[in-house]
Protein backbone atom coordinates (compact mmCIF):
# COMPACT_ATOMS: atom_id res chain seq x y z
CA UNK A 1 0.00 0.00 0.00
CA UNK A 2 1.60 3.20 -0.88
CA UNK A 3 2.08 5.44 2.29
CA UNK A 4 0.77 8.45 1.43
CA UNK A 5 0.25 9.22 5.10
CA UNK A 6 4.26 9.51 5.53
CA UNK A 7 3.61 12.97 4.73
CA UNK A 8 2.57 14.84 7.32
CA UNK A 9 2.43 18.52 7.19
CA UNK A 10 4.50 18.77 10.07
CA UNK A 11 7.92 16.93 8.97
CA UNK A 12 8.38 19.97 6.22
CA UNK A 13 11.07 22.30 5.43
CA UNK A 14 9.36 25.08 5.55
CA UNK A 15 5.98 26.19 7.63
CA UNK A 16 3.75 28.81 6.90
CA UNK A 17 0.37 30.09 6.62
CA UNK A 18 -1.76 32.43 3.82
CA UNK A 19 -0.61 35.42 4.26
CA UNK A 20 -0.77 38.81 2.47
CA UNK A 21 2.11 38.34 0.89
CA UNK A 22 0.82 35.15 -1.02
CA UNK A 23 -2.36 37.12 -1.25
CA UNK A 24 -0.49 40.04 -3.09
CA UNK A 25 1.01 37.84 -5.27
CA UNK A 26 -2.45 35.93 -6.65
CA UNK A 27 -3.88 39.53 -7.32
CA UNK A 28 -1.17 40.84 -9.29
CA UNK A 29 -0.90 37.75 -10.87
CA UNK A 30 -4.82 37.64 -12.12
CA UNK A 31 -4.61 41.54 -12.37
CA UNK A 32 -1.33 41.10 -14.94
CA UNK A 33 -2.77 38.36 -16.71
CA UNK A 34 -6.48 39.88 -16.95
CA UNK A 35 -4.90 44.12 -17.67
CA UNK A 36 -6.47 43.75 -20.39
CA UNK A 37 -10.41 43.45 -18.88
CA UNK A 38 -9.08 46.80 -16.98
CA UNK A 39 -8.56 48.52 -19.55
CA UNK A 40 -11.93 47.51 -20.67
CA UNK A 41 -13.42 47.73 -17.58
CA UNK A 42 -11.87 51.80 -17.33
CA UNK A 43 -12.86 52.58 -20.41
CA UNK A 44 -16.57 51.90 -20.00
CA UNK A 45 -16.85 53.19 -17.04
CA UNK A 46 -15.36 56.60 -18.63
CA UNK A 47 -17.97 56.12 -21.23
CA UNK A 48 -20.80 55.65 -18.79
CA UNK A 49 -19.94 58.39 -16.60
CA UNK A 50 -19.69 61.07 -18.92
CA UNK A 51 -23.14 59.81 -20.41
CA UNK A 52 -24.54 59.63 -16.58
CA UNK A 53 -23.29 63.29 -16.07
CA UNK A 54 -24.89 64.79 -19.57
CA UNK A 55 -28.43 63.12 -18.92
CA UNK A 56 -27.98 64.16 -15.17
CA UNK A 57 -26.77 67.46 -15.84
CA UNK A 58 -29.65 70.36 -15.08
CA UNK A 59 -28.32 73.78 -15.77
CA UNK A 60 -29.18 76.62 -13.22
CA UNK A 61 -29.48 80.28 -13.66
CA UNK A 62 -28.83 82.59 -11.19
CA UNK A 63 -30.24 86.14 -10.70
CA UNK A 64 -29.09 88.69 -7.81
CA UNK A 65 -29.55 91.96 -6.47
CA UNK A 66 -27.74 93.71 -3.91
CA UNK A 67 -28.80 96.94 -2.05
CA UNK A 68 -29.09 98.64 1.05
CA UNK A 69 -31.58 98.13 3.53
CA UNK A 70 -33.16 101.56 5.21
CA UNK A 71 -35.89 101.14 7.33
CA UNK A 72 -37.64 104.35 9.23
CA UNK A 73 -38.48 104.84 13.28
CA UNK A 74 -39.86 108.13 13.50
CA UNK A 75 -39.37 109.43 10.64
CA UNK A 76 -35.34 109.11 11.07
CA UNK A 77 -33.43 106.28 10.34
CA UNK A 78 -30.33 104.87 12.21
CA UNK A 79 -27.16 103.28 10.70
CA UNK A 80 -26.47 100.99 12.90
CA UNK A 81 -30.04 99.81 13.67
CA UNK A 82 -30.34 99.36 9.48
CA UNK A 83 -26.88 96.91 9.79
CA UNK A 84 -28.72 94.82 12.55
CA UNK A 85 -31.98 94.72 10.59
CA UNK A 86 -30.00 93.93 7.32
CA UNK A 87 -28.22 91.21 9.49
CA UNK A 88 -32.00 89.91 10.64
CA UNK A 89 -33.50 90.31 7.51
CA UNK A 90 -30.62 87.76 5.80
CA UNK A 91 -32.31 85.19 8.35
CA UNK A 92 -35.48 86.33 8.17
CA UNK A 93 -36.09 87.21 4.48
CA UNK A 94 -35.59 83.24 2.99
CA UNK A 95 -38.88 82.51 5.12
CA UNK A 96 -41.01 85.84 4.10
CA UNK A 97 -40.18 85.07 0.48
CA UNK A 98 -41.47 81.81 0.87
CA UNK A 99 -44.51 82.66 2.71
CA UNK A 100 -47.94 82.29 1.47
CA UNK A 101 -48.49 85.27 0.51
CA UNK A 102 -45.27 86.18 -1.54
CA UNK A 103 -45.75 82.93 -3.06
CA UNK A 104 -49.23 83.85 -4.12
CA UNK A 105 -47.87 86.64 -5.56
CA UNK A 106 -45.26 84.81 -7.47
CA UNK A 107 -47.75 82.11 -8.60
CA UNK A 108 -49.86 84.67 -10.11
CA UNK A 109 -47.89 87.10 -11.94
CA UNK A 110 -45.32 83.87 -13.19
CA UNK A 111 -47.45 80.67 -12.92
CA UNK A 112 -45.09 77.89 -14.58
CA UNK A 113 -42.99 78.10 -17.54
CA UNK A 114 -43.74 75.79 -20.56
CA UNK A 115 -40.94 73.63 -19.37
CA UNK A 116 -42.46 72.90 -15.91
CA UNK A 117 -40.28 75.08 -14.36
CA UNK A 118 -42.76 76.74 -11.37
CA UNK A 119 -42.24 78.51 -7.82
CA UNK A 120 -41.23 74.85 -6.24
CA UNK A 121 -37.87 75.03 -8.17
CA UNK A 122 -37.19 78.23 -7.06
CA UNK A 123 -33.85 78.49 -4.36
CA UNK A 124 -33.89 81.79 -2.52
CA UNK A 125 -30.71 82.76 -0.85
CA UNK A 126 -30.03 86.03 0.98
CA UNK A 127 -26.74 87.27 2.40
CA UNK A 128 -25.90 90.52 4.97
CA UNK A 129 -22.60 92.04 4.14
CA UNK A 130 -20.85 91.88 7.30
CA UNK A 131 -22.26 94.54 10.29
CA UNK A 132 -23.61 96.70 7.24
CA UNK A 133 -27.12 97.38 6.18
CA UNK A 134 -26.03 95.78 2.54
CA UNK A 135 -27.88 92.99 0.92
CA UNK A 136 -28.04 90.04 -1.69
CA UNK A 137 -30.27 87.87 -2.57
CA UNK A 138 -29.95 85.24 -4.88
CA UNK A 139 -32.16 83.49 -6.85
CA UNK A 140 -32.05 80.55 -8.54
CA UNK A 141 -34.29 78.26 -10.52
CA UNK A 142 -33.30 75.96 -14.27
CA UNK A 143 -34.88 79.13 -15.83
CA UNK A 144 -32.77 81.96 -16.16
CA UNK A 145 -36.15 83.79 -17.31
CA UNK A 146 -38.10 82.34 -14.19
CA UNK A 147 -35.15 83.01 -12.13
CA UNK A 148 -35.51 86.97 -13.23
CA UNK A 149 -38.87 87.43 -13.07
CA UNK A 150 -39.03 85.89 -9.75
CA UNK A 151 -36.84 88.11 -7.91
CA UNK A 152 -38.08 91.48 -9.63
CA UNK A 153 -41.30 90.43 -7.77
CA UNK A 154 -40.17 89.29 -4.35
CA UNK A 155 -38.32 92.94 -4.71
CA UNK A 156 -41.12 94.82 -5.41
CA UNK A 157 -43.49 93.37 -2.89
CA UNK A 158 -41.33 92.43 -0.28
CA UNK A 159 -41.41 96.05 1.76
CA UNK A 160 -44.75 96.04 1.91
CA UNK A 161 -44.94 92.48 3.81
CA UNK A 162 -42.09 93.38 5.40
CA UNK A 163 -43.31 96.11 7.09
CA UNK A 164 -45.38 94.22 9.30
CA UNK A 165 -42.44 92.57 10.84
CA UNK A 166 -39.78 95.07 10.82
CA UNK A 167 -41.38 98.24 10.23
CA UNK A 168 -41.33 100.79 6.74
CA UNK A 169 -38.55 99.46 4.97
CA UNK A 170 -36.88 101.13 2.18
CA UNK A 171 -34.78 98.85 -0.35
CA UNK A 172 -32.16 100.82 -2.53
CA UNK A 173 -30.50 99.21 -4.86
CA UNK A 174 -27.44 99.07 -6.08
CA UNK A 175 -26.88 96.34 -8.32
CA UNK A 176 -29.98 95.88 -10.45
CA UNK A 177 -30.90 92.26 -11.01
CA UNK A 178 -30.48 90.84 -14.69
CA UNK A 179 -31.31 87.82 -16.40
CA UNK A 180 -28.46 85.48 -16.14
CA UNK A 181 -26.74 85.17 -19.81
CA UNK A 182 -24.98 81.64 -18.88
CA UNK A 183 -25.77 78.44 -16.24
CA UNK A 184 -23.93 78.74 -13.10
CA UNK A 185 -21.72 75.63 -13.90
CA UNK A 186 -21.05 73.67 -16.72
CA UNK A 187 -21.12 70.07 -16.71
CA UNK A 188 -18.53 68.25 -14.95
CA UNK A 189 -17.17 65.81 -17.21
CA UNK A 190 -13.92 65.46 -14.99
CA UNK A 191 -16.34 64.12 -11.86
CA UNK A 192 -18.11 61.61 -14.45
CA UNK A 193 -14.82 60.77 -15.69
CA UNK A 194 -12.90 59.94 -11.95
CA UNK A 195 -16.33 58.27 -10.98
CA UNK A 196 -15.93 55.75 -13.96
CA UNK A 197 -12.75 55.09 -13.57
CA UNK A 198 -13.31 54.50 -9.92
CA UNK A 199 -15.81 52.46 -10.52
CA UNK A 200 -14.47 50.06 -13.26
CA UNK A 201 -10.98 49.37 -10.75
CA UNK A 202 -13.84 48.57 -8.13
CA UNK A 203 -15.33 46.24 -10.48
CA UNK A 204 -11.95 44.55 -11.63
CA UNK A 205 -11.24 44.63 -8.41
CA UNK A 206 -14.18 42.36 -7.33
CA UNK A 207 -13.06 40.25 -10.58
CA UNK A 208 -9.89 39.68 -9.19
CA UNK A 209 -10.93 38.88 -5.39
CA UNK A 210 -12.91 36.37 -6.72
CA UNK A 211 -10.01 34.95 -9.16
CA UNK A 212 -7.83 35.12 -6.06
CA UNK A 213 -10.64 33.02 -3.77
CA UNK A 214 -11.19 30.38 -6.54
CA UNK A 215 -7.16 29.85 -7.52
CA UNK A 216 -6.16 26.46 -5.79
CA UNK A 217 -2.60 26.39 -7.72
CA UNK A 218 0.34 25.68 -5.20
CA UNK A 219 1.96 29.01 -4.52
CA UNK A 220 4.01 28.37 -1.46
CA UNK A 221 5.42 24.98 0.46
CA UNK A 222 2.77 25.01 3.09
CA UNK A 223 0.14 24.45 0.12
CA UNK A 224 1.75 21.22 -0.36
CA UNK A 225 1.78 20.01 3.44
CA UNK A 226 -1.29 21.31 4.78
CA UNK A 227 -3.59 21.49 0.89
CA UNK A 228 -2.18 17.95 -0.15
CA UNK A 229 -0.53 16.35 2.84
CA UNK A 230 2.25 16.04 1.71
CA UNK A 231 5.97 16.97 2.76
CA UNK A 232 7.69 19.84 0.72
CA UNK A 233 10.91 18.46 0.30
CA UNK A 234 12.77 21.50 -1.41
CA UNK A 235 11.98 24.68 -3.63
CA UNK A 236 13.92 25.64 -6.74
CA UNK A 237 14.15 29.23 -7.53
CA UNK A 238 13.70 30.70 -11.33
CA UNK A 239 17.18 31.24 -12.31
CA UNK A 240 17.36 34.27 -14.84
CA UNK A 241 18.88 34.14 -17.84
CA UNK A 242 21.96 36.43 -18.63
CA UNK A 243 21.22 36.57 -22.01
CA UNK A 244 17.51 35.57 -23.21
CA UNK A 245 19.50 33.82 -26.44
CA UNK A 246 20.90 31.40 -24.15
CA UNK A 247 18.85 27.63 -24.53
CA UNK A 248 21.47 25.60 -22.49
CA UNK A 249 19.57 23.85 -19.51
CA UNK A 250 19.61 25.23 -16.03
CA UNK A 251 22.11 22.34 -14.09
CA UNK A 252 24.52 22.40 -11.57
CA UNK A 253 26.95 21.18 -13.60
CA UNK A 254 27.80 25.07 -14.28
CA UNK A 255 27.85 28.05 -11.98
CA UNK A 256 24.57 29.08 -11.21
CA UNK A 257 24.63 32.18 -8.78
CA UNK A 258 21.21 33.48 -9.19
CA UNK A 259 18.37 32.83 -6.39
CA UNK A 260 20.14 30.40 -4.72
CA UNK A 261 19.67 27.73 -7.40
CA UNK A 262 22.46 25.38 -5.90
CA UNK A 263 22.03 25.77 -2.55
CA UNK A 264 18.20 24.84 -2.72
CA UNK A 265 19.41 21.79 -5.51
CA UNK A 266 21.57 20.66 -2.29
CA UNK A 267 19.05 21.50 -0.25
CA UNK A 268 16.26 18.79 -1.74
CA UNK A 269 19.18 16.44 -2.38
CA UNK A 270 19.58 16.22 1.59
CA UNK A 271 16.01 15.57 2.17
CA UNK A 272 16.03 12.92 -0.41
CA UNK A 273 18.82 10.95 0.87
CA UNK A 274 17.18 12.01 4.43
CA UNK A 275 13.97 10.34 3.61
CA UNK A 276 15.34 7.26 1.45
CA UNK A 277 17.98 6.29 3.79
CA UNK A 278 15.40 5.31 6.42
CA UNK A 279 13.77 2.65 4.05
CA UNK A 280 17.16 1.59 1.75
CA UNK A 281 15.30 3.26 -1.05
CA UNK A 282 17.25 3.41 -3.88
CA UNK A 283 15.43 3.96 -7.14
CA UNK A 284 13.34 7.29 -7.16
CA UNK A 285 10.54 7.90 -10.06
CA UNK A 286 10.60 11.61 -10.29
CA UNK A 287 7.46 12.93 -12.32
CA UNK A 288 5.03 16.07 -12.40
CA UNK A 289 1.01 16.44 -13.19
CA UNK A 290 1.49 18.14 -16.74
CA UNK A 291 4.68 19.52 -19.25
CA UNK A 292 6.66 22.28 -18.42
CA UNK A 293 6.86 21.50 -14.33
CA UNK A 294 10.86 21.40 -14.50
CA UNK A 295 10.46 17.48 -13.62
CA UNK A 296 13.44 16.59 -16.06
CA UNK A 297 15.23 19.62 -14.38
CA UNK A 298 14.99 18.19 -10.70
CA UNK A 299 16.02 14.73 -11.91
CA UNK A 300 19.32 15.85 -13.75
CA UNK A 301 19.68 18.41 -10.79
CA UNK A 302 19.16 16.03 -8.28
CA UNK A 303 21.52 12.80 -9.96
CA UNK A 304 24.15 15.60 -10.68
CA UNK A 305 24.16 16.38 -6.92
CA UNK A 306 23.70 13.24 -5.19
CA UNK A 307 27.08 11.95 -7.42
CA UNK A 308 28.65 15.09 -6.23
CA UNK A 309 28.44 14.25 -2.90
CA UNK A 310 30.24 10.66 -3.29
CA UNK A 311 27.01 8.70 -4.22
CA UNK A 312 27.26 6.19 -7.29
CA UNK A 313 24.23 7.77 -9.48
CA UNK A 314 22.62 6.33 -12.32
CA UNK A 315 19.90 8.57 -14.21
CA UNK A 316 17.87 6.47 -16.46
CA UNK A 317 15.85 8.88 -19.36
CA UNK A 318 12.44 6.83 -19.40
CA UNK A 319 10.76 10.21 -20.51
CA UNK A 320 10.31 8.55 -24.56
CA UNK A 321 8.17 10.43 -25.77
CA UNK A 322 10.65 13.91 -25.40
CA UNK A 323 13.82 12.40 -24.04
CA UNK A 324 15.94 15.45 -22.67
CA UNK A 325 18.06 14.18 -19.75
CA UNK A 326 21.33 13.83 -21.95
CA UNK A 327 20.66 18.01 -23.10
CA UNK A 328 20.21 18.82 -19.05
CA UNK A 329 23.59 16.87 -18.71
CA UNK A 330 25.25 18.64 -21.55
CA UNK A 331 26.16 15.48 -23.41
CA UNK A 332 25.96 14.85 -26.93
CA UNK A 333 27.03 12.43 -29.96
CA UNK A 334 30.56 13.96 -29.65
CA UNK A 335 30.83 11.90 -26.38
CA UNK A 336 30.42 9.25 -27.84
CA UNK A 337 26.84 7.84 -26.42
CA UNK A 338 25.75 5.76 -29.23
CA UNK A 339 22.73 3.51 -27.85
CA UNK A 340 19.58 4.57 -25.48
CA UNK A 341 16.98 2.79 -23.50
CA UNK A 342 14.72 1.99 -26.28
CA UNK A 343 17.59 -0.62 -28.12
CA UNK A 344 17.79 -1.65 -24.90
CA UNK A 345 14.26 -2.77 -24.28
CA UNK A 346 13.80 -4.51 -28.18
CA UNK A 347 17.00 -6.16 -27.79
CA UNK A 348 19.23 -4.44 -30.10
CA UNK A 349 22.24 -4.13 -27.68
CA UNK A 350 22.21 -5.52 -24.05
CA UNK A 351 22.40 -2.93 -20.93
CA UNK A 352 26.10 -2.96 -20.90
CA UNK A 353 26.38 -1.04 -24.13
CA UNK A 354 23.90 1.50 -23.36
CA UNK A 355 25.16 3.10 -19.33
CA UNK A 356 27.30 6.07 -19.94
CA UNK A 357 29.47 7.29 -17.58
CA UNK A 358 29.62 11.13 -17.09
CA UNK A 359 32.94 12.51 -17.44
CA UNK A 360 33.49 15.02 -14.83
CA UNK A 361 31.06 12.64 -12.06
CA UNK A 362 30.19 9.95 -10.62
CA UNK A 363 26.90 9.68 -12.33
CA UNK A 364 26.16 7.12 -14.84
CA UNK A 365 23.56 7.95 -17.98
CA UNK A 366 21.41 5.14 -19.23
CA UNK A 367 19.91 8.06 -22.24
CA UNK A 368 16.85 7.97 -24.46
CA UNK A 369 18.18 9.15 -27.57
CA UNK A 370 14.90 10.34 -29.45
CA UNK A 371 10.70 9.90 -28.91
CA UNK A 372 10.22 6.14 -29.31
CA UNK A 373 7.71 4.63 -31.92
CA UNK A 374 5.71 2.99 -28.92
CA UNK A 375 6.21 4.72 -25.38
CA UNK A 376 3.44 3.09 -24.09
CA UNK A 377 4.27 -0.55 -25.04
CA UNK A 378 7.88 -0.22 -23.88
CA UNK A 379 7.10 1.72 -20.49
CA UNK A 380 4.99 -1.22 -20.02
CA UNK A 381 8.01 -4.12 -21.30
CA UNK A 382 8.88 -7.14 -18.03
CA UNK A 383 12.47 -5.82 -19.21
CA UNK A 384 12.04 -1.90 -17.85
CA UNK A 385 11.73 -4.00 -14.47
CA UNK A 386 14.45 -6.18 -15.26
CA UNK A 387 16.37 -3.59 -16.14
CA UNK A 388 15.66 -1.29 -13.70
CA UNK A 389 16.20 -3.89 -10.94
CA UNK A 390 19.56 -4.86 -12.20
CA UNK A 391 20.57 -1.29 -11.77
CA UNK A 392 19.91 -0.84 -8.59
CA UNK A 393 21.70 -3.98 -7.33
CA UNK A 394 24.93 -1.58 -9.03
CA UNK A 395 23.93 1.82 -7.75
CA UNK A 396 23.31 3.75 -4.60
CA UNK A 397 21.00 5.82 -6.72
CA UNK A 398 18.59 5.17 -9.38
CA UNK A 399 16.85 8.15 -10.80
CA UNK A 400 14.29 7.70 -13.15
CA UNK A 401 12.43 10.77 -15.48
CA UNK A 402 9.24 10.13 -16.55
CA UNK A 403 6.54 11.92 -18.55
CA UNK A 404 4.30 13.87 -16.64
CA UNK A 405 1.70 11.71 -15.47
CA UNK A 406 -1.37 13.56 -16.01
CA UNK A 407 -0.85 13.28 -19.86
CA UNK A 408 -0.14 9.96 -20.08
CA UNK A 409 0.09 6.52 -17.98
CA UNK A 410 4.25 6.04 -18.56
CA UNK A 411 5.11 6.91 -14.75
CA UNK A 412 2.44 5.07 -13.21
CA UNK A 413 3.43 1.64 -15.18
CA UNK A 414 6.83 2.20 -14.18
CA UNK A 415 6.54 3.24 -11.22
CA UNK A 416 5.51 -0.32 -10.44
CA UNK A 417 9.34 -0.81 -10.40
CA UNK A 418 10.31 1.75 -8.14
CA UNK A 419 10.70 2.39 -4.61
CA UNK A 420 10.28 5.96 -4.09
CA UNK A 421 7.98 9.06 -5.96
CA UNK A 422 9.46 12.78 -5.75
CA UNK A 423 6.47 14.40 -7.37
CA UNK A 424 7.46 18.35 -9.14
CA UNK A 425 4.76 20.77 -8.54
CA UNK A 426 5.56 24.11 -10.43
CA UNK A 427 4.99 26.70 -8.65
CA UNK A 428 1.50 28.52 -9.77
CA UNK A 429 0.60 26.18 -12.24
CA UNK A 430 -1.86 22.87 -11.58
CA UNK A 431 -4.89 23.12 -9.56
CA UNK A 432 -4.34 21.07 -6.07
CA UNK A 433 -7.28 18.61 -6.89
CA UNK A 434 -5.50 17.99 -10.42
CA UNK A 435 -2.23 17.10 -8.20
CA UNK A 436 -4.54 15.00 -6.29
CA UNK A 437 -5.81 13.40 -9.00
CA UNK A 438 -3.07 12.43 -10.67
CA UNK A 439 -0.75 11.21 -7.52
CA UNK A 440 -3.61 8.78 -6.78
CA UNK A 441 -3.27 7.12 -9.77
CA UNK A 442 0.17 5.61 -8.31
CA UNK A 443 -2.14 4.29 -5.14
CA UNK A 444 -1.75 0.72 -6.70
CA UNK A 445 1.69 1.07 -7.95
CA UNK A 446 3.26 0.54 -4.17
CA UNK A 447 5.65 2.87 -4.58
CA UNK A 448 6.47 5.55 -1.34
CA UNK A 449 5.64 9.18 -2.20
CA UNK A 450 8.58 10.21 -0.05
CA UNK A 451 7.51 14.22 -1.09
CA UNK A 452 7.07 16.83 -3.37
CA UNK A 453 9.51 19.07 -5.21
CA UNK A 454 8.09 22.79 -5.63
CA UNK A 455 9.92 24.03 -8.68
CA UNK A 456 10.52 27.50 -10.67
CA UNK A 457 9.21 29.95 -7.86
CA UNK A 458 9.70 33.43 -7.28
CA UNK A 459 7.60 36.29 -7.41
CA UNK A 460 7.32 37.70 -11.21
CA UNK A 461 4.74 38.97 -13.61
CA UNK A 462 3.26 36.95 -15.62
CA UNK A 463 3.00 38.79 -18.90
CA UNK A 464 6.18 38.43 -20.55
CA UNK A 465 8.22 36.29 -17.82
CA UNK A 466 8.76 33.21 -19.46
CA UNK A 467 11.16 35.44 -22.31
CA UNK A 468 13.46 35.93 -18.92
CA UNK A 469 12.94 32.98 -16.83
CA UNK A 470 12.44 29.18 -16.68
CA UNK A 471 14.21 26.42 -17.78
CA UNK A 472 11.43 23.91 -19.31
CA UNK A 473 10.65 22.83 -22.91
CA UNK A 474 8.27 21.88 -25.61
CA UNK A 475 6.56 19.01 -25.35
CA UNK A 476 5.06 17.06 -28.33
CA UNK A 477 3.87 13.43 -28.33
CA UNK A 478 3.10 11.21 -31.39
CA UNK A 479 5.60 11.59 -34.11
CA UNK A 480 8.51 13.65 -31.99
CA UNK A 481 7.24 16.54 -33.69
CA UNK A 482 6.83 19.74 -31.27
CA UNK A 483 10.02 18.43 -29.32
CA UNK A 484 12.42 21.70 -29.54
CA UNK A 485 13.78 24.11 -27.50
CA UNK A 486 11.43 26.47 -26.17
CA UNK A 487 12.75 27.51 -22.31
CA UNK A 488 10.11 29.07 -20.73
CA UNK A 489 9.02 30.87 -24.25
CA UNK A 490 5.40 29.03 -23.85
CA UNK A 491 5.81 26.64 -26.81
CA UNK A 492 8.12 24.36 -28.76
CA UNK A 493 9.85 24.61 -32.19
CA UNK A 494 12.09 21.90 -33.71
CA UNK A 495 12.03 19.23 -35.87
CA UNK A 496 11.06 15.76 -35.66
CA UNK A 497 14.54 14.25 -35.00
CA UNK A 498 15.97 16.89 -32.78
CA UNK A 499 15.82 14.12 -30.87
CA UNK A 500 18.94 12.21 -32.95
CA UNK A 501 22.64 13.41 -33.25
CA UNK A 502 23.42 12.14 -29.22
CA UNK A 503 24.82 8.53 -30.49
CA UNK A 504 28.15 8.09 -31.87
CA UNK A 505 29.17 5.90 -34.94
CA UNK A 506 32.52 4.82 -33.31
CA UNK A 507 33.49 2.58 -30.85
CA UNK A 508 32.51 3.52 -27.49
CA UNK A 509 35.75 3.80 -24.83
CA UNK A 510 34.92 0.68 -22.47
CA UNK A 511 36.06 0.63 -18.96
CA UNK A 512 35.75 -2.65 -16.62
CA UNK A 513 34.31 -0.24 -13.46
CA UNK A 514 33.16 -3.25 -10.57
CA UNK A 515 30.68 -0.85 -9.47
CA UNK A 516 29.66 -1.33 -6.15
CA UNK A 517 26.41 -0.99 -4.37
CA UNK A 518 24.47 -2.02 -0.73
CA UNK A 519 23.82 -4.87 -2.32
CA UNK A 520 27.32 -6.03 -3.37
CA UNK A 521 29.45 -6.02 -6.46
CA UNK A 522 28.88 -6.56 -10.32
CA UNK A 523 31.34 -6.83 -13.36
CA UNK A 524 28.33 -4.61 -15.21
CA UNK A 525 30.56 -3.08 -18.48
CA UNK A 526 30.00 0.87 -18.81
CA UNK A 527 30.68 3.05 -21.43
CA UNK A 528 33.36 5.85 -20.37
CA UNK A 529 32.06 9.11 -22.33
CA UNK A 530 34.59 11.57 -23.42
CA UNK A 531 35.40 14.88 -22.02
CA UNK A 532 32.25 16.74 -22.66
CA UNK A 533 32.32 19.85 -24.55
CA UNK A 534 30.56 22.83 -23.09
CA UNK A 535 29.85 25.92 -25.03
Amino acid sequence: MTNYQSAKAGDTVETANVNLAEIIYRSSKWATRYIWLLIILIIAGVVAGMYGTKITYKPLYTSSAFFSVTVEINGDTDYNYNATTAASIANTLPYILTSEPLRNIVVAELGETKAGVGIDDLVIEAESLGKTPLLTIRVTSPDAEYSYKALVLMLEHYPSLAEYVIGKTQLKMIIEPAVARAPDAEPRYSLGVLLGVLAGAAVFAVVIALFVTSDTTVVTASEIEEGLGMRCLGVIPYVKRENKHDKTPVVVLRRIPQNGFSDSVSSLRNDVIKYTSRSNYKTILITSTTKREGKSTVAANLAVTLARRGYKTVIIDCDMRNPAVLRYLHLSKKDGIEYGLEDVLVGKVSLDDTVYKHPDLRLWVLPSLQPASAPAELAASPKIAELIRELRGHFDYVIIDTPPAETVADASVIAKNCDALLYVIRQDTVSRKRIKNTVATFSESGINLIGCALSMTGSRFIIGYNRSYGYGYGYGYGYGYGYGYGYGYGYGYGYGKSGYGYGSNENALQESDKLSGANGTSNLRVHKTQKTQEG
